[in-house]
């Protein structure tokens, strides 16, 4: 039984939103984008796969931004144009130094899925996912420890305005600050 197949269609603005690109990266779920500048944006989802954009007309992805790393990636942030960070599923975390031409993995210390990463710089990041689970990282992902966690429900959403202060939400509407 054939059934229909649905190309991932990533659409993109240089222009503060005035026009749309449309890209067509093939049968894959996508669940995160970061762009650390008006040009370039960084893409991550099903399959493990993350995909570097080049934001011209038409929009581009060169071979050696094209990566499959594992498993569902489901959060992803890039705190500058050469350092990039992303989540997923068995506690998987990836970084890249280099603008994505190259991933490794990180040992994040949990086998829970992490569904969000927030990097208030390069080096500094804040991973959250389920039972409550709070990563951080002081250096550019070496090494993450976890965090005393008040709530036990999975936690979906991170963002850090700075290295001090993160703002998490998650199931049941939870609302964790942290300062």
């Amino acid at each position: 039984a054939g059934g229909n197949s649905v190309n991932t269609l990533i659409a993109g603005s240089n222009d503060g939103g005035a026009s749309w690109l449309l890209l067509d990266v093939g049968n894959s779920a996508l669940y995160d984008a970061s762009c650390p500048n008006a040009g370039t944006c960084t893409v991550a989802g099903q399959f493990g796969r993350v995909f570097g954009i080049i934001l011209s007309i038409p929009p581009a992805i060169p071979d050696g931004l094209k990566h499959t790393l594992g498993g569902e990636l489901r959060g992803l942030d890039c705190p500058s144009d050469t350092n990039c960070y992303t989540v997923g599923e068995s506690g998987k975390i990836y970084a890249t130094t280099n603008g994505g031409g190259a991933w490794l993995e990180k040992v994040s210390g949990t086998t829970q899925t992490l569904w969000e990463v927030s990097c208030p710089s390069a080096t500094t990041c804040f991973a959250v996912g389920n039972s409550g689970t709070i990563l951080t990282t002081s250096n550019g992902g070496a090494n993450w420890t976890g965090e005393a966690s008040p709530v036990t429900t999975s936690l979906m959403g991170v963002d850090c305005p700075g290295t001090g202060t993160c703002y998490t939400v998650g199931n049941g509407g939870t609302i964790l600050k942290k300062q």
